[in-house]
């Protein structure tokens, strides 16, 4: 691999879906993620 080259990793992959006439969204996270956007993620989902 030359310098000039970085090596990634995709990032994370986020769904949301809701029934037609639901108020229920449904979210599926996947992908890599590091420890504080982890964190970030489950404090956003356990607010009111």
């Amino acid at each position: 691999m030359s310098p000039t080259q970085a090596v990634t990793t995709p990032g994370p992959l986020v769904h949301l879906a809701r029934s037609p006439g639901s108020a229920v969204v449904s979210v599926h996270i996947g992908g890599a993620m590091g420890q504080i956007l982890t964190a970030r993620i489950e404090t956003l989902l356990d607010l009111p």
